[in-house]
């Protein structure tokens, strides 16, 4: 068994709404990029529920 230690990011989407503007984690990495991708395009805020999610911190 080794002991490496795997590095994880997060990437984190940020509500396209104005007045809600919240920020939450997408996805960890390592992650395929499809998936990433898939994930990206599905996000919507859990806070308000808009569905114009943009990238906040890669």
């Amino acid at each position: 068994m080794s002991n490496e230690r795997v590095l994880t990011k997060t990437i984190t989407a940020r509500c396209g709404d104005e007045l809600c503007s919240h920020v939450w984690i997408v996805a960890h990495l390592p992650m395929s990029i499809d998936k990433v991708a898939l994930l990206m395009k599905r996000a919507a805020c859990p806070k308000c529920g808009n569905d114009s999610a943009v990238l906040a911190h890669g």
